[in-house]
């Protein structure tokens, strides 16, 4: 959608330029096909709740804002990206910040990175990584044939430490697999 209407923020903000929070543009804005709709973003000092109720309207998800990043966005990108593409877009910016969006069954949630609870982050199957947006909090179980877990589990931490990830590295002995939540 490409909205003109200004934020209840900015109509009562006069003593500054007028912010819009035109955001996230679509071909379709009457439906949202997940595979096939395509947005791009249009930002320019856009209070971060109207960022973010956008993307949840785009995708078809109920939008939490436990908690708000704080400031505004500005970003333009004419690339057009799927729903899920955008998400991933929003985390790789937010991420940096400390804050993150968890996308579980048909909510997306706005918190701070260390108020993340664990029952929130989504567990996926190896299959299911495609689906996922590339910031994306998630658990994955990574099932292991012909090694033991417990013996690979420190060469997966150690490959997370290279690629600066603060993910959390479990070895589930019973299933022989290593969890890896990133």
């Amino acid at each position: 959608i490409e909205s003109g209407e200004e934020s209840e923020r900015t109509k009562k903000d006069t003593a500054q330029p007028a912010r819009r929070a035109q955001p996230i543009t679509s071909e379709a804005p009457s439906s949202l096909d997940k595979t096939s709709d395509r947005i791009s973003f249009n930002f320019e000092n856009a209070p971060w709740p109207d960022v973010l109720k956008l993307l949840g309207q785009k995708a078809g998800l109920t939008l939490d804002l436990r908690d708000v990043p704080p400031g505004e966005f500005t970003y333009t990108d004419p690339k057009q990206y799927t729903p899920t593409e955008a998400l991933g877009v929003l985390n790789g910016y937010l991420i940096a910040r400390g804050y993150v969006l968890v996308r579980r069954d048909s909510f997306l949630v706005s918190l701070q990175i260390g108020n993340v609870p664990e029952n929130l982050i989504p567990t996926v199957t190896i299959d299911e990584l495609p689906q996922r947006g590339r910031n994306e909090l998630l658990n994955v179980i990574f099932p292991l044939e012909g090694v033991k877990a417990e013996d690979w589990v420190d060469e997966v931490r150690n490959a997370l430490d290279v690629v600066g990830s603060k993910g959390q590295v479990a070895v589930l002995e019973r299933s022989n697999a290593i969890a890896v939540t990133d």
